[in-house]
C-alpha cells in the first residue's frame, strides 16, 4: 500500500464468504505489531431504505424511499434488494417516532445527499419499533442504521436493540458512520428493533437502514468469554441455569475465564452430521481440546489434546462411528491450553 493511506478497499469479494484482516503499519525501517485480526461475511443481499416524507429527498435507486410520515402501522412490502430484484422483504412500523426530523447533513457522505437529509426523530423518553418480516430462518442478518441532523441541541444519540444485542448512534452532524447489529437470527421469519433515545439526549434521528442476508457461518465478530452466545441470542450460561437457579457442570464451565491468545474461532457445520471442524488463529502456539456435551449436561465426547502451531490452524474431528450420538442440540467448548476460547450450541442430523 501507499505510504499515509488511512483506508483499504478490497474488491471481487464472493457473498456468504467470510474475511479476515489485519494491519501492521511501518515507519522508516520500524515495522508495528500486528492489530487484532477483523472479520466480515459478505453479504449475498442488501435491502437499502430512506425513511422520507417528500419526495424531494428520494434516493435512486437501489433506494426504497418511504416517502411517508412515521406513524405505527405503516407497512412498507416488497422491498427490492441492491440487484433491483423483489427480495420479499416487508419492513412494519410497529410502533411510530415523533415525526420527520431535522434536516440533515447534505453533500458529501456515506449516503446519497437527499437520504442523509432525510430522517424520522424520536423524543427522550419514546419508544419506535420496526418489525422486519419474511425473513430466512436458515440465514443471519445485519442490520445497519444511519442518521444526520445538524441542531444546536448537543448530542443526539439513539440505541437500537434487537435480540439482547444494542448499539448506539450519535447522529449529530454525521455523513460517514453506520452502526450496526450483527449476526441476528431471525425467529419465526421476524426480527424486532427497538429505537430509543439514549439518557442525556434531547431527541435521535434515524434516516436510514440498511438490511443485509448471509449464510450462517459462524458469528463474524470477535467473542471473548463474555460475549458467548447459543444460537438464537440466548447466552449459553443463562440457558443452562437449572430449576433450582444454581449453575449446572456445563454451565460452570462456561463461565467467563482469563483472556486466552486465539481468536476468531469458527466452528462448523451446523448442524452436522458426523464431523465438526474448527478453524482459529493462535497468537503462539498452544494445546486444543473439543468438548461435546448434551443439554443434560452430560459430557459425551473430548478430544485428545491437540498442540497448534501459531497461526491459522484447522481441527477436525470426526467423531466415533461406534459411538451413538442422537439427533439433538449440542454444546461445543473449545478449550485453549486448558481456558474456555469459545463455546457454540449445534445441532446434529442423522
Amino acid at each position: 500500500m501507499a505510504a499515509n493511506l488511512k483506508t483499504y478497499t478490497d474488491i471481487n469479494l464472493s457473498p456468504n464468504q467470510k474475511y479476515f484482516y489485519k494491519v501492521t503499519a511501518a515507519n522508516g525501517g520500524t515495522q508495528s505489531s500486528f492489530s487484532n485480526v477483523a472479520a466480515v461475511v459478505m453479504p449475498s443481499q442488501i435491502v437499502f431504505v430512506n425513511f422520507n416524507v417528500n419526495t424531494a429527498q428520494n434516493g435512486s435507486t437501489p433506494w426504497n424511499n418511504l416517502n411517508n410520515p412515521p406513524v405505527g402501522g405503516s407497512i412498507i412490502s416488497n422491498l427490492t434488494n441492491s440487484s433491483q430484484q423483489n427480495s420479499g422483504l416487508e419492513m412494519v412500523i410497529t410502533q411510530g417516532f415523533s415525526g420527520p426530523g431535522f434536516a440533515g447533513v447534505t453533500g458529501a457522505g456515506i449516503f446519497p445527499s437527499g437520504v442523509m437529509e432525510s430522517n424520522y426523530w424520536n423524543d427522550g423518553g419514546q419508544l419506535s419499533q420496526l418489525k422486519f418480516n419474511n425473513l430466512d430462518i436458515n440465514k443471519k442478518y445485519r442490520i445497519g442504521f444511519f442518521g444526520s441532523a445538524i441542531f444546536a441541541g448537543g448530542y443526539s444519540i439513539g440505541n437500537y436493540e434487537c435480540n439482547g444485542k444494542s448499539v448506539q448512534l450519535n447522529s449529530l452532524y454525521n455523513n460517514s458512520k453506520i452502526v450496526y447489529l450483527k449476526d441476528l437470527v431471525p425467529v419465526d421469519g421476524e426480527l424486532v428493533v427497538d429505537i430509543t433515545t439514549a439518557a442525556g439526549s434531547p431527541y435521535s434521528f434515524t434516516g436510514a437502514v440498511t438490511i443485509e442476508s448471509y449464510d450462517q457461518l459462524e458469528t463474524e465478530e470477535s467473542q471473548t468469554t463474555e460475549q458467548l452466545e447459543a444460537i438464537g441470542g440466548t447466552p449459553i450460561v443463562n440457558a443452562l441455569v437449572n430449576e433450582n437457579k444454581t449453575l449446572d457442570p456445563v454451565a460452570k464451565a462456561l463461565r467467563p475465564q482469563e483472556v486466552i491468545t486465539t481468536s476468531d474461532i469458527s466452528v462448523f457445520p451446523n448442524p452436522f452430521t458426523s464431523k465438526i471442524d474448527v478453524q482459529l488463529f493462535n497468537e503462539k502456539s498452544a494445546i486444543v481440546t473439543l468438548l461435546l456435551y448434551d443439554l443434560n449436561s452430560r459430557l459425551i465426547y473430548k478430544t485428545a489434546d491437540v498442540r497448534q502451531a501459531a497461526g491459522q490452524n484447522k481441527l477436525t474431528v470426526n467423531l466415533p462411528s461406534g459411538k451413538s450420538i442422537l439427533p439433538g442440540s449440542y454444546i461445543v467448548s473449545i478449550m485453549v491450553d486448558g481456558k474456555l476460547a469459545k463455546a457454540v450450541k449445534l445441532i446434529k442430523v442423522n
